[in-house]
């Protein structure tokens, strides 16, 4: 498109100077000039001028991978649990209502090793005394990224030094025992 915007301007340009000049063609030229005013904008405008532009078209493809724990639409990669003192737990199995492993993280996902982001990890899975992997224990601990095979994939180094995450805080509140719990009362709505 712009070697013909390039022609045109030169044609306009020498029939501007009078170098080319067809008598009686000066109402069309009049014409064309108005015509022109109002369309290269337009055709600029829908994408037909130029070879930048893009046209962009939004489709949902439904809500994608939803593996793991979310909370307010954000995934959560780690759970910290607390005993009803308020003291921290450790080696926490997480299992749904039907039995299923809670994962707040999808295998192989990494995260941040130092507060700066500057160096990454890897979640560390548990071995189970069955010999398999259990990745639904919490806290989960992090050890630093290698690439360990010739493909450039993630991997651990067996003999890496395994990091705990930083507890959210040392003490959470402590509960009520049960008996002296009271359900909270109903708020009247004032309609």
């Amino acid at each position: 498109m712009w070697v013909v915007l390039v022609i045109f301007v030169v044609i306009s340009v020498q029939w501007g100077r009078g170098r080319w000049g067809f008598p009686g063609l000066a109402g069309l030229v009049l014409v064309g000039n108005i015509f022109a005013m109002g369309a290269i904008p337009l055709l600029y405008s829908a994408g037909w001028w130029g070879s930048e532009s893009i046209a962009m078209e939004y489709v949902d493809s439904g809500p994608g991978d939803l593996t793991g724990i979310y909370l307010d639409g954000e995934p959560v990669t780690n759970v910290f649990p607390y005993d009803a003192q308020g003291e921290p737990l450790t080696d926490v199995q997480l299992f749904t209502d039907t039995g299923q492993p809670l994962r707040a993280t999808v295998e192989g996902a990494d995260g941040c090793l130092d507060p700066g982001c500057n160096e990454f990890g890897l979640w560390v899975p548990r071995a189970l005394a069955a010999g398999q992997q259990a990745r639904n224990v919490y806290p989960m601990a992090m050890a630093p990224e290698v690439y360990s095979d010739e493909n450039g994939a993630d991997g651990i180094d067996p003999n890496a030094t395994v990091t705990p995450r930083p507890l959210p805080f040392a003490q959470a509140p402590a509960l009520l025992a049960p008996e002296k719990a009271k359900p909270a009362e109903k708020v009247a709505s004032s309609n």
